[in-house]
């Protein structure tokens, strides 16, 4: 990006208009001639949109890129592709649906109930667990005084489990029991089978589903008339799960939300104590119920989560992808969400914009209809 700025500032302008250039399978006998229409516009560049297209990283797929990209190069123009099947990026063409679903999406969510004692040899139900989740944690907190605040922290009591009950001795007191649960439940509808953003064996699966088979195909164009890839609107995505709290909208998810789902992978927990180790917060993953309720302590424990999902964001997934590109030849460029400040939060954006965006050669933002 800085040597674009230098080349303006020196008078040596380019061409800076890369427009959408709509592909749909079964209609493409004037593809040549409409890469033509774009070059008679006077842009000398443009990027392929991929999601029309029914037979995307497909025979008729590369089929159809080997036309545009042969018309490109006899106009000495510049091709850009879309890097997914739908949107946004984060699908992998359906890879992860089709045979790596290990590598989907985590989260977190929570389960409470709320005891009064003392009284002995309590049995509190255990929350039913679906498919692949697992109990991280069960914390047990005394309450404060006001609304949702928690108080002291007790302890942890995972090993106070016995089949579907949990049983305690409980003290004299007011105390909330939280189970602390990872699933995969936690994606919007339509997105159960995205890659995980804040995983690199994840991430993995997009390069290896869409800019691996490009590089096979057309390699020779690589660095020449093919420039790069661009992706469009990577986000966390996350939904309200429970019946707690309610729901603020894709835009507004963010820590602190009762009923909301949190990005997750095990990685972040070793993250997080070397984070919070000079604050001398102790317990980290047994405090992990003030992401969503607040205490004395849930500051420092929100903003340790939200530096470590987004440092994990910007080298699994911008970096990775952006290496992929650079080690190849081309550019990695597209945009997150930043409408209403989203780009600083975990629905719709990706929490941290210059983390998100970090690797990547040219970046930009959405300026469409009233915004």
């Amino acid at each position: 990006m800085l040597n674009k700025i230098e080349q303006v500032m020196d008078g040596k302008v380019g061409n800076y208009l890369v427009p959408f250039f709509w592909v749909h399978e079964g209609k493409t006998e004037f593809l040549a001639e409409r890469v033509r229409k774009v070059y008679q516009s006077g842009c000398r560049a443009l990027c392929v949109e991929s999601r029309p297209h029914e037979d995307f990283c497909g025979e008729k797929w590369w089929e159809d890129i080997r036309i545009i990209l042969e018309e490109a190069k006899r106009y000495d123009m510049k091709v850009w592709i879309l890097d997914d099947k739908h949107f946004p990026t984060g699908y992998a063409n359906g890879r992860l649906k089709k045979e790596g679903r290990v590598h989907r999406r985590w989260f977190l969510r929570e389960h409470h109930v709320d005891v009064y004692g003392p009284m002995r040899e309590a049995s509190i139900l255990v929350p039913q667990l679906q498919e692949e989740e697992e109990i991280l944690t069960v914390s047990v907190y005394k309450r404060a005084d006001c609304g949702n605040r928690l108080g002291e922290l007790v302890g942890d009591l995972s090993e106070n489990i016995c089949g579907n009950f949990l049983y305690w001795d409980i003290p004299d007191g007011f105390y909330r029991i939280f189970f602390v649960i990872r699933t995969r439940q936690g994606s919007r509808q339509g997105e159960e089978n995205y890659i995980s953003s804040i995983s690199k064996e994840s991430v993995q699966e997009l390069i290896k589903a869409v800019y691996e088979p490009h590089y096979m195909h057309f390699s020779e164009y690589f660095g020449n008339v093919l420039q790069g890839f661009f992706s469009d609107e990577p986000g966390y995505y996350t939904r309200h799960l429970g019946v707690w709290g309610y729901d603020q909208g894709d835009y507004y998810h963010t820590v602190g939300q009762p009923g909301l789902a949190l990005p997750w992978e095990n990685t972040i927990i070793p993250m997080l104590k070397a984070d919070i180790e000079t604050t001398q917060l102790n317990h980290v993953v047994s405090r992990l119920p003030e992401l969503w309720y607040p205490s004395e302590f849930s500051a420092v424990l929100r903003l340790a989560y939200m530096n470590t999902v987004t440092k994990l964001w910007e080298e699994c997934f911008s970096m990775q992808i952006g290496g992929w590109c650079r080690d190849h030849h081309v550019q990695y460029i597209g945009h997150v969400i930043e409408d209403m400040d989203a780009h600083q939060r975990i629905g719709t954006g990706a929490g941290h914009y210059f983390r998100a965006l970090k690797g990547q050669d040219m970046s930009g933002i959405d300026i469409v209809l009233h915004q």
